[in-house]
């Protein structure tokens, strides 16, 4: 009993020292600033990219900082600021953003698009579906590694906030939509 007592209090201990310690190691600055893009975290690999980075991606190896930021494959679609990304297993999904479909446009667009960057083999590819609506400053998470979580952002229809939760089983989406929320499964 006094062993599990003593584990008790040591454990919360030990896990306040070890992110003090990590928090207090020195990071590697990005090779350049970034604004509005994305970010994600694969493992113990760090991603982030678009916005102000356009079409460049990089990852920082948390078991390797002293190698630094190292660039990845440019993103496949148009660039775009204000996406949301989220994390299945060792895929990173991009969704929506604003940007132009082509760099000769004369106006930026609100992407209902989703790409999926695949952190083992360094490639990504355009998911053959759309989101229900094109995202813009929403933030994403997957609390299952199964579905993806969306909330906040505006949304292109009515400009409103949207929650949405998306399952990626398939390349066709279905939606269920109330006038707040909708539920998109890639079935």
């Amino acid at each position: 009993m006094k062993l599990i007592t003593s584990l008790s209090l040591a454990l919360p201990l030990l896990a306040g020292l070890s992110s003090t310690a990590y928090a207090n190691q020195h990071w590697p600055d990005l090779p350049e600033g970034v604004k509005s893009g994305v970010s994600a975290q694969v493992g113990n690999k760090l991603y982030v990219g678009l916005g102000s980075m356009e079409q460049r991606f990089y990852m920082l190896d948390l078991d390797q900082m002293d190698k630094g930021w190292q660039q990845q494959a440019d993103f496949s679609g148009p660039a775009r600021s204000g996406a949301t990304a989220a994390v299945l297993g060792d895929s990173i999904y991009i969704f929506g953003g604003s940007g132009k479909a082509n760099a000769s446009d004369k106006s930026p667009i609100l992407f209902d698009t989703v790409y999926r960057f695949d952190a083992k083999t360094n490639q990504w590819e355009q998911v053959k579906t759309k989101t229900p609506v094109g995202l813009l400053g929403a933030a994403s998470f997957s609390p299952d590694n199964q579905q993806i979580l969306f909330f906040g952002g505006y949304n292109k229809a009515t400009l409103t906030s949207t929650s949405l939760i998306s399952t990626p089983q398939t390349e066709k989406p279905t939606q269920q939509a109330g006038r707040k929320s909708s539920t998109t499964t890639w079935a």
